[in-house]
């Protein structure tokens, strides 16, 4: 059997949490407005606290996957003091008044949702849950269909085909109970009539059931009847389902319940399945392992092989009795805990049929033989089960504090990590921090070219923008672009334009600069740079005397990097990067050079292990800071200070470790655009203006941010037309700017 086919598919993921606060209790507040009405990726469900994540359709399970994740990320950093409750089962709920019913724009939404409350109750509609959206390629449809002969039409073919699948999930839907259960105890603030209707043990402020999953029992949110449907073939599917929406046993087809569930097209053809069985899972951050959809998805394959069957009313009758023998956590009854016990041995025989199954499709991308092992295990050995590990971790504290410790883990994980995102490996940051935009504000997004940071956006409307390293748009014109790119003619339009730049030379050889300053037409403190420079590469600073093999040197330095080299005045004062976004000043951030902060007690060299040891530090561009080296550069900067890594620097003695300030090196980001005064926005908005651009990194030298600004207190350096975002979304010390959501509602402005 060949996997060119059988492997392939589109594959969609739904989450539900609900937002709570630092307490355990149901949040209060509405659903977030940056969210928006109708964001593909992020909803709400039942209730305003009810966040739903949705990814989009992928041709694999991991991309999915990562999407779930990165989702789940976004959310986890845009909350303001609040977390998503890691479990299907609620929270703290003293009163039902406290779960407000999603407040839509759309009537026919909030009239849907205030039926689900009359007849099931909100505490029940709030029970959270995990829905795998799976179907196979066209390909996979078509070459099944080619191999038989019962059916004329493939549309025929393929509704009959996802029928059986879903006959065969359904009937051995106590198999995936008891491997998937994660929600085996529940708030003793929980629905009175569960409460009252089983035998309790009350252990700190949770009770248990002695059910494995609460979701997926009698307590659950089900349908308040059992619904049998006829799924012999799609025109008696829809014939039973019209029966119990007819005697209004349900509303719509919407209302059906159940741990599988169809999902048809425009046509009423069957598109895909919608597996509902996943309880969140607490031990995972998005709430299930990639393993497990794995091993469901090798089901759904083997299901697909299998002999179509006629599912009775009585198989059905069947399959929920054997799932609400096989929900019981442990039992004093004979008869139960035997009758569970034939139903794990007979789980254990399917697991090792589907082994057998997975073992001759030749080059699957994944080693099944262990998921499923895991998943044998977890049947023969109940310590393994996720139930018995996360009751057992419950017993040790109590229902609330258990998992709000794991909510606190996943946000901070979250927070800490704030560009780790799955699947965008290799992405620039700024690029990153697009597509985390984008998912926040609801634009489609997709990867064009890795390599070059190439993506579009679409929004609702349908009108898409294409986008390079984040700051490459259709905003700006060519002609700004090269403008920016070459410093002495930023230079002249500045200055033409009465904006204060650094007075300087442009040479374009080394004879150029010997004539200066053998005509000693120099000025005594002086920079020199490439016209056209990034990182701070090529550049010399002199705040002091020089020597003439000094300057000579400094002038070889900046013609590795460029034909064409400034000789410019130093200025005094602090250097700030200004991000102009549409004629606005988005965010100022002082870029300090790479340092240490003594404590009386440790080494430079320790000090900036210390400092390299925060989670925003990191390698090759790959996180919002870079890790301080310790190169040549570091060594003979500490002792022109007479230092060296061995010296202990006094307590509060701030030690620089390099003359430039680029975050490349290793510099320090603080955001201070709170304390700069006004009037440099405006300067900085003329400097913009003057070149026609609409986004730009200003670099800005200035003596003091709090006085006003003066000819002799501040000078633009450069401007940059392609500025680092993450810089100042994710700065070391001060306030993070959302620079791009800004970017993008001025791209789609």
């Amino acid at each position: 059997m060949n996997n060119r086919n059988i492997y392939s598919g589109n594959f969609g993921i739904e989450k539900e949490n609900i937002r709570v606060d630092n307490k355990g209790r149901i949040s209060k507040l509405p659903h977030s407005k940056i969210f928006g009405e109708n964001n593909p990726y992020i909803s709400r469900d039942f209730s305003e606290s009810q966040i739903e994540i949705i990814t989009s359709a992928f041709d694999t399970i991991e991309k999915a996957f990562n999407e779930l994740h990165n989702i789940t990320h976004v959310v986890l950093n845009t909350l303001d003091n609040e977390l998503l409750w890691p479990q299907s089962n609620p929270p703290i709920i003293e009163d039902e008044k406290e779960i407000e019913i999603a407040n839509y724009e759309k009537e026919t939404k909030r009239v849907y949702r205030n039926y689900l409350s009359n007849k099931y109750g909100k505490k029940k509609a709030i029970i959270s849950g995990i829905h795998f959206n799976i179907s196979f390629s066209d390909d996979y449809v078509l070459n099944l269909f080619n191999n038989q002969t019962s059916f004329n039409e493939i549309n025929d073919f393929k509704n009959n085909l996802y029928l059986k699948i879903t006959k065969y999930f359904l009937n051995e839907k106590w198999l995936f109970t008891e491997l998937f259960s994660a929600s085996p105890v529940f708030h003793e603030s929980y629905v009175d009539k569960c409460i009252k209707k089983a035998s309790l043990s009350k252990t700190n402020d949770y009770l248990s059931c002695e059910l494995i999953s609460l979701r997926n029992s009698e307590c659950g949110y089900r349908n308040t009847e059992s619904l049998y449907l006829d799924y012999s073939n799609m025109e008696e599917y829809n014939k039973s389902l019209k029966y119990y929406i007819d005697n209004k046993i349900i509303i719509s087809e919407s209302e059906i319940y159940s741990p599988v569930r169809i999902k048809k097209d425009a046509l009423g053809n069957i598109s895909y399945i919608e597996l509902r069985f996943i309880d969140i899972n607490p031990l995972y951050f998005n709430g299930v392992s990639l393993d497990d959809l794995k091993l469901i998805h090798m089901f759904f394959m083997y299901f697909s092989k299998l002999d179509d069957f006629y599912y009775s009313i009585d198989l059905q009758k069947e399959s929920d009795q054997n799932n609400f023998l096989v929900n019981y956590f442990e039992k004093n009854m004979d008869i139960v805990n035997y009758e569970k016990e034939k139903l794990l041995l007979k789980g254990i025989k399917l697991l090792n049929n589907l082994k057998n199954f997975s073992s001759k499709i030749k080059g699957l991308p994944y080693n099944y033989e262990d998921i499923i092992d895991s998943a044998i295990l977890r049947l023969k050995e109940n310590d393994k089960s996720y139930y018995n590990i996360i009751k057992n971790e419950i017993d040790k504290s109590n229902y609330v504090d258990y998992h709000l410790e794991i909510a606190n883990n996943h946000k901070n994980y979250a927070i800490n990590n704030p560009l780790l995102q799955l699947g965008y490996e290799g992405l620039e940051l700024s690029t990153k921090i697009l597509l985390q935009s984008a998912i926040k504000l609801g634009y489609k997004y997709e990867i064009l070219d890795r390599e070059e940071n190439f993506i579009s956006l679409t929004d609702l409307n349908g009108k898409t923008e294409y986008i390079k390293q984040a700051t490459k748009t259709s905003l700006d014109n060519y002609s700004s672009v090269l403008i920016m790119e070459n410093k002495s003619i930023t230079k002249k339009i500045l200055r033409k334009n009465n904006i204060k730049v650094p007075n300087g030379y442009t040479i374009t050889c080394k004879k150029e600069g010997i004539e200066l300053f053998e005509a000693k037409l120099l000025p005594k403190n002086l920079v020199i740079k490439p016209n056209n420079t990034n990182f701070g590469l090529g550049i010399t600073i002199f705040k002091e005397k020089y020597t003439k093999k000094d300057y000579l040197d400094a002038l070889d330095f900046a013609f590795i990097h460029d034909k064409t080299v400034l000789i410019e005045e130093f200025i005094e004062g602090l250097e700030y990067r200004f991000i102009v976004i549409d004629g606005k000043v988005e965010g100022i951030l002082h870029r300090k050079p790479a340092n240490v902060l003594g404590n009386g007690k440790n080494t430079i060299k320790e000090l900036i292990k210390i400092k390299n040891n925060h989670p925003y530090r990191g390698f090759n561009y790959t996180s919002p800071l870079e890790i301080i080296k310790t190169d040549d550069i570091v060594i003979n900067f500490l002792k022109a200070q007479k230092l060296n890594l061995e010296s202990i620097p006094k307590e509060n003695e701030l030690v620089y470790l390099r003359e430039n300030s680029n975050i490349s090196t290793g510099g320090d980001s603080i955001s201070v655009t709170e304390h700069v005064d006004k009037s440099y926005f405006y300067k900085v908005i003329d400097a913009v203006n003057a070149l026609n651009v609409k986004i730009a990194g200003v670099d800005v030298l200035i003596k003091d941010i709090k006085e006003q600004a003066s000819d002799t207190n501040y000078a633009i350096i450069e401007l940059n037309f392609n500025p680092a975002i993450h810089i100042h979304c994710y700065p070391l010390e001060g306030t993070k700017e959302d620079i791009g959501d800004k970017l993008i509602l001025a791209i789609f402005k």
